[in-house]
């Protein structure tokens, strides 16, 4: 597993940081919810995304190897324990590992709760991927993630391949978009307003290109392995068995885990209500230790709202600590 340091080695607190994905692998836009003055930031590649090896590799590659990779990592570095923040599917692999390990995690920080459920991946398909038409043979969910899987271990990068790679990155764009407009329109207060606003235009901008310009072969190619792997896990359900998601929030509540639930409340691909059913079951459990905050945002860690809420949790929590 690749990983990357950020911030200094002898900080008091360590937090390590979850891409979503799956297969989108670490960059430097997670760390800013922190102060890299003062606190070490652990980025890892998770199996088959960004700069772990071989990119795009779906063997060995589960849930379940994730969870133990990421506690290889944590003995390799030789911690204690550290803060674990994760979006999207990242907050899915977050809650996995702290019910797994629950010594290891002083506190969770989980943007945007994706519980793996196949509904939710079928609206997500049915919203912002409508026609399909290179995937007649299912309506979202698994069937269309299942075909879609078969065909990125394909080969050679052919027409179909390059369509499908093209209008997935448009489909995210598209659902990043969709939160992202109703934020800038909706956001009250100025500097937040401002911000919403231009980060809607870089979005915008991002989509016109890429409506203006099919990606090159290089693009394509370098696209490839990211959607191969998230093909790989949206059609075994990400790993998550029935009952899985209930069970870890009830072990990590159980073990007095304390977590921060930013939720954004335009989400287009994580319905909010995930996240507030699994603030109350684990209020249900330890009342003190779970709390919701849910802002005017959309999916993505860098909105403005999101990533305001995500820094005071981030502060509060270090603020907190012994």
């Amino acid at each position: 597993m690749a990983y990357r340091t950020l911030g200094p080695s002898g900080a008091r607190d360590v937090w390590l940081v979850l891409h979503g994905g799956p297969g989108s692998g670490g960059n430097l836009g997670l760390a800013q919810p922190f102060d890299l003055k003062r606190q070490r930031v652990i980025l890892p590649d998770q199996r088959g995304s960004g700069a772990s090896r071989p990119r795009g590799s779906t063997r060995s590659n589960t849930l379940g190897h994730l969870v133990r990779d990421l506690e290889a990592l944590r003995l390799h570095l030789g911690l204690r324990q550290w803060h674990v923040l994760g979006g999207s599917w990242g907050a899915t692999l977050a809650l996995a590992y702290a019910a797994s390990h629950p010594t290891s995690v002083g506190s969770l920080v989980l943007r945007g709760a994706f519980d793996a459920n196949g509904g939710t991946v079928r609206r997500l398909f049915q919203r912002f991927w409508p026609d399909r038409p290179p995937l007649r043979a299912g309506l979202g969910g698994r069937p269309m993630c299942h075909r879609l899987s078969q065909l990125l271990h394909g080969g050679a990068l052919g027409v179909t391949q390059a369509r499908v790679l093209t209008q997935w990155q448009g489909m995210e764009l598209d659902a990043a978009l969709a939160g992202a407009r109703r934020s800038a329109r909706t956001a009250t207060d100025h500097p937040h307003r401002l911000q919403a606003h231009q980060h809607w235009q870089a979005l915008q901008r991002q989509r016109r290109q890429l409506t203006a310009r099919a990606p090159s072969q290089r693009q394509l190619l370098a696209l490839r392995p990211k959607y191969r792997v998230q093909a790989h896990y949206l059609a075994r359900g990400c790993g998550v068995a029935p009952g899985d998601w209930t069970r870890w929030l009830d072990r990590a509540a159980g073990a007095g885990i304390g977590v921060q639930w930013v939720q954004g409340g335009l989400d287009a691909v994580c319905p909010r209500g995930i996240a507030s059913t699994a603030h109350a079951r684990w209020r249900a459990l330890a009342p003190a230790a779970s709390q919701l905050h849910l802002v005017t945002g959309g999916h993505l860690g860098t909105d403005p709202g999101v990533l305001a809420a995500l820094r005071a949790c981030v502060a509060a929590i270090s603020q907190a600590a012994p």
